[in-house]
């Protein structure tokens, strides 16, 4: 882990300094799903100071998220038990902007991250269970358990 702090560091200094808003909105993404898989899978541990400056880039880009960027990023922070209130206001108003726009996949994957974090927004909860239900028919075995779990989860 030592190894890798450098490139975590010089990550982390170029997203502060990225020229372009709209590739930063996509490496941020990246970068957080990645080190969430890292820390997933291998048990790899990012230090607070790391995850709150990416916490502070997401807090200033996440106007620019798509959806699946948005659902990455949440899916990434829940992994990591991030649950800092401001990222998830930002990230639900990403999401109630671009909810039409999320794939099966990515509402199981943005609900499961709030309820996982404890993160409950009742409007943000209406809109996506509406867009599961217009697109129920696309959704695997998988995104139907992990959207009805965290729907149960909350009580929602």
């Amino acid at each position: 882990q030592e190894r890798f702090q450098p490139l975590l560091d010089d990550t982390i200094s170029s997203i502060k300094s990225s020229a372009s808003v709209r590739n930063q909105a996509a490496n941020l993404a990246a970068i957080c799903f990645n080190l969430s898989k890292l820390h997933k899978l291998c048990g790899w541990k990012i230090g607070d100071e790391s995850w709150e400056a990416l916490e502070r880039a997401i807090i200033k880009i996440s106007d620019k998220f798509k959806a699946k960027q948005a659902s990455n990023v949440a899916w990434a922070l829940a992994n990591v038990n991030r649950s800092t209130l401001d990222v998830w206001y930002k990230l639900d108003e990403v999401t109630m902007r671009r909810v039409l726009e999320f794939t099966p996949q990515g509402i199981s994957n943005s609900v499961w991250a709030r309820a996982v974090v404890g993160h409950s927004s009742p409007k943000l909860l209406d809109k996506m269970a509406q867009a599961a239900l217009r697109s129920l028919h696309e959704f695997d075995e998988h995104s139907v358990s992990g959207t009805v779990w965290a729907y149960a989860k909350m009580n929602h």
